[in-house]
């Protein structure tokens, strides 16, 4: 059975209350010096370091010892900023995952990471991520703060997923 775990900042949360006008979906919505909004950086910290430790919970609780990088898109500000093993077919460990996701999360990259055909996780724009699990009959995730607020577990894999379990392919 494959499952699709979609994770995001908005359901449930305490973030549902509030107006879209009002809401956050990025860095940039920090204060500055950081970005141009009003959030503080210390909120959006919070938020940043629940999505790390739900993807490192997720990757040991699938027993992940290290995952491929693919599909890496880098901006231009951030190439000269990051370590040698972040690069297409580099592998990331769950030890060095934190510094990848923070990235990620923050647009300076987007990438794909997968484990064998066992596991991919996928950032998307917005503070979602989906991970895709290959063979799990029951799994049960509970966000791990408040700023996580929906863990959908009903996700179905669809055409807009770039991950076909087994192999890599490009969207058609």
């Amino acid at each position: 059975m494959k499952k699709l775990i979609q994770i995001s900042k908005y359901a449930g949360s305490r973030y549902v209350h509030i107006p879209i006008s009002e809401q956050w979906t990025s860095i940039y919505d920090c204060a500055p010096p950081v970005g141009v909004g009003d959030l503080s950086f210390g909120e959006y910290w919070k938020a940043e370091s629940a999505y790390v430790q739900d993807l490192i919970e997720i990757s040991m609780k699938f027993e992940v010892p290290n995952y491929i990088i693919s599909g890496l898109e880098i901006s231009k500000s951030s190439k000269k900023l990051l370590p040698s093993w972040i690069k297409e077919g580099g592998v990331v460990t769950v030890d060095n995952m934190e510094f990848l996701i923070r990235y990620c999360m923050r647009g300076a990259l987007w990438c794909r990471l997968h484990y064998s055909d066992l596991i991919f996780i996928m950032f998307g724009y917005d503070l979602y991520v989906r991970v895709g699990i290959q063979s799990c009959e029951d799994i049960y995730l509970t966000p791990s703060s408040e700023f996580i607020g929906h863990v959908d577990m009903s996700a179905d894999l669809g055409d807009d997923d770039y991950y076909y379990f087994g192999e890599w392919k490009p969207r058609s």
